[in-house]
């Protein structure tokens, strides 16, 4: 069994590189700084899982999993943001959606994870 390909989308360096420590060598991460970054890498590869911080210049987690829902309706996405209000816990959650609040503990990000990614 090949092992699940997660794209991790954040503008901060020290935040990528702390999910995917914390993730450790289970997964095949693929880390990005950006939303648009991250669409041109979905056009010419395949991923399970994309990981995504809320706020970020450019292109909002919001704004990138509205993206990938309409171009690759099959990958399952999680979003990390220390700034999830109610319009925007609404609005994942009406697009099924799971989050985890930062700051966050290896052991949350990993059942996040365990738990969005299809079988």
């Amino acid at each position: 069994m090949s092992r699940k390909r997660i794209l991790v989308v954040d503008d901060e360096p020290v935040a990528r590189r702390l999910i995917m420590m914390m993730l450790g060598p289970g997964y095949d991460l693929v880390p990005v700084g950006s939303g648009h970054e991250a669409l041109e890498i979905l056009a010419i590869d395949r991923f399970d899982l994309l990981i995504t911080d809320g706020q970020m210049p450019g292109m909002l987690g919001m704004d990138l999993i509205s993206a990938v829902s309409e171009r690759y309706p099959g990958l399952a996405c999680l979003m990390v943001s220390g700034n999830i209000d109610e319009v925007r816990e609404a609005w994942l959650q009406s697009r099924g959606v799971p989050y985890v609040h930062k700051p966050y503990k290896a052991s949350d990000l990993r059942q996040a994870v365990s738990e969005a990614l299809p079988t």
